[in-house]
């Protein structure tokens, strides 16, 4: 039974690999998927029972999965050849690397290089005699080399293998895809990133403006004549098996292409009708507007894409070998229906999501505890993992908060409430006493040490708290942070600005509070004009700036009643005459601060001062994303928590970058 790792960043061909290996022979696969991979392990595991499955038709179902069970090993930890589950394999015959695209997402920890030479360097201990190598000819580079200079490549792996006594295959592929979809990151130029993407920024703007796509279309910026070269995953799995059964196959490298390139009119038509968003392509930067970039940049669609090398170039070695790719061709109605199957499964997945995200609460676990004056309720979400405490914004619910912890409680142990006080008759509540009530939660959850996630006015607390216990603080995300800078009137927004002298009034005069509160019970209505066709990326930035239409009530829940408009003032005022910014350089902890383009509450701009004050700071700015990212964008902003709270130590100094991250 020969042994074979499977390691790198692309678990969607790792999956097809293991099953078609596990299927045909007697094999025992090691899959390795880490922190690099897009992939949760449960969807790696799906992936290659669907399509052992299929490739097993006609076995007894319970035989195939028990002898999938003795077979096939997942294991956790960092597929670039480091982590204890790699010192513990067994000696094996064989390696492959299935290098993706670099993610988009800067605080992505390792590139493709660091994946090449890590894998490399597991060689000797692993006694591997075969390396094969996988990449995608749609990635710009690969392990520091340009796509195109293969031989170099080449020459590399064969001067780091041949000391070792291992051969070595490189295989390109084109753009594969396949109906076993399971969602991948919106960075990077391969087409399920591009379909990816269509999903994401599709959904996000139907859910700010529910008919725009019906007036506008959606632009993708490519050469002229631009092409894709597709084929089935499980047809380009297929030639490389065939090829690496093959001695004499050793030190080639092999382009397992199509034979025939698809127009990008083509596919753009296909595309334009399963995502109900005309898809238009086009050729010069300037013809986008606002939203044709937001695709622009979960795409990365500039240059390189849809650029096809001859594919019919190579076919003689392939030939040679005796594979032929004329069969796995994708012509037009098979293309459709491979396209119309994903789609589908997008569909499911979005609208699976949203459902649990629409009840909140169904997934946290209740929990109380008292505090002076009334009793303070909290929940939990997850049960292993490090500790998240999430610092909600002051009087909001946790209703923006669903899509976020459902992505999160399966690797960390979330905490969360709706700060305290907007009911009370009483006394209202200042910054001390939401810090107690941190302190509170921790005591009661016996938590010693945890990441802080504050959004909105959470920041300003969470640096407080930090101030407080900072040895309880491992690392902190300041999602649209809301800090007020003293005589910097242009970092705050129209909002912010009103907000500010509408506490004031509140204050001085609380006799206006129900008139205050009738004026804002209503979300404030839309005046765009879709069919406007003189100045489109007006149109786009008009749209872009408006909070999704799940959250147009759940804003206003501060004002509800008298005593909440005054309460939430006062707390409001207080915030602001704490002054925290004074104290930041006592900060020593790493931390992460997401500011968003459209924020209409608290300025990207702000985000981008506030991050020069903390000396182990990093700075991401979100393009076309609002106030509201942990709920638009709450696959994108878990990615980035990820990254981050998997390494925080990384940050050393503050630095700024602008970023589309991965999801």
């Amino acid at each position: 039974m020969a042994k074979i790792l499977v390691l790198g960043h692309d678990g969607f061909v790792g999956a097809e690999l293991a099953a078609r290996l596990l299927a045909s022979s007697e094999h025992q696969i090691f899959m390795l998927a880490g922190e690099t991979s897009f992939f949760s392990r449960e969807e790696l595991l799906s992936m290659v029972h669907e399509s052992f499955h299929r490739k097993s038709a006609g076995r007894d179902l319970a035989t195939s999965l028990e002898d999938l069970t003795k077979r096939f090993t997942l294991l956790a930890g960092d597929d670039n050849g480091g982590g204890d589950e790699v010192e513990a394999l067994p000696q094996v015959e064989e390696v492959w690397l299935l290098e993706g695209e670099d993610s988009a997402d800067i605080l992505a920890p390792h590139t493709a290089a660091d994946r090449l030479s890590n894998a490399l360097s597991m060689l000797p201990r692993l006694k591997a005699h075969v390396f094969n190598y996988v990449y995608s000819m749609y990635g710009r580079h690969v392990a520091g080399t340009a796509v195109s200079d293969a031989a170099i490549l080449g020459e590399r792996i064969g001067r780091q293998c041949e000391p070792h006594g291992a051969g070595h295959r490189m295989f390109q592929t084109g753009a594969l895809i396949g109906e076993n979809y399971i969602r991948a990151g919106s960075g990077g130029n391969d087409i399920r990133q591009l379909l990816a993407a269509l999903d994401d920024v599709t959904a996000e703007i139907q859910e700010r403006l529910p008919e725009y796509f019906d007036f506008q279309s959606l632009r993708l910026l490519a050469k002229p004549g631009a092409s894709v070269n597709l084929m089935r995953v499980e047809d380009a799995v297929e030639i490389m098996v065939c090829l690496a059964q093959q001695q004499a196959t050793l030190g080639e490298h092999y382009c397992v292409v199509s034979v025939k390139n698809t127009p990008l009119k083509t596919l753009g038509r296909l595309l334009g009708k399963l995502y109900g968003a005309s898809l238009a392509v086009v050729a010069a930067p300037q013809q986008l507007n606002a939203i044709d970039r937001l695709l622009e940049q979960r795409f990365c669609a500039v240059d390189e894409v849809f650029v096809c090398p001859d594919p019919v170039g190579n076919q003689d070695l392939l030939r040679k070998a005796g594979v032929v790719c004329e069969p796995a061709l994708l012509d037009d109605k098979s293309l459709q229906n491979v396209l119309g199957v994903i789609r589908k499964k997008q569909a499911n997945d979005r609208a699976e999501r949203n459902r649990r995200a629409a009840s909140p609460y169904s997934s946290l676990s209740p929990r109380s505890t008292e505090r002076p004056g009334s009793k303070l309720d909290y929940f939990v979400a997850g049960s292993d993992g490090p500790h998240v405490l999430i610092l909600n914004a002051l009087g909001q619910g946790l209703e923006f908060w669903g899509r976020l912890t459902g992505q999160l409680m399966h690797e960390y142990r979330v905490v969360l409430w709706e700060t305290r006080g907007l009911e009370s008759e009483s006394e209202t509540l200042q910054v001390k006493d939401h810090l107690e009530d941190i302190e509170c939660i921790l005591r009661q959850e016996n938590i010693t040490s945890c990441y802080v996630v504050g959004w909105c006015t959470g920041p300003q607390l969470a640096v407080e708290f930090y101030l407080r216990r900072p040895e309880s603080i491992l690392g902190m995300v300041f999602l649209n942070s809301v800090f007020k800078f003293a005589g910097r009137p242009e970092l705050e927004t129209p909002y912010s600005t009103n907000l500010e002298k509408l506490c004031r009034l509140l204050d001085a005069r609380p006799e206006m509070a129900p008139s205050v509160m009738r004026s804002l019970s209503t979300p404030p209505a839309n005046d765009i004009n879709l069919m406007d066709e003189t100045d489109t990326n007006n149109t786009a930035r008009q749209v872009l700036s408006l909070t999704n239409v799940d959250l147009r009530t759940h804003v206003l829940a501060p004002f509800r009643t008298v005593t909440t408009t005054l309460n939430y003032a006062r707390q409001i005022l207080d915030l602001l005459a704490c002054p925290t910014l004074e104290k930041t350089a006592r900060v020593e902890v790493p931390i992460l601060i997401v500011g968003c383009e459209y924020d209409q509450v608290a300025s990207a701009a702000k985000s981008r001062e506030a991050a020069g004050l903390f000396p182990r700071c990093r700075h991401i700015e979100l393009p076309g994303a609002t106030h509201y990212s942990i709920y638009d964008r709450a696959g994108v902003v878990a990615a980035m928590l990820r990254r981050f709270l998997s390494c925080p130590s990384s940050v050393v100094e503050t630095a700024r970058q602008f970023a589309v991250a991965a999801e």
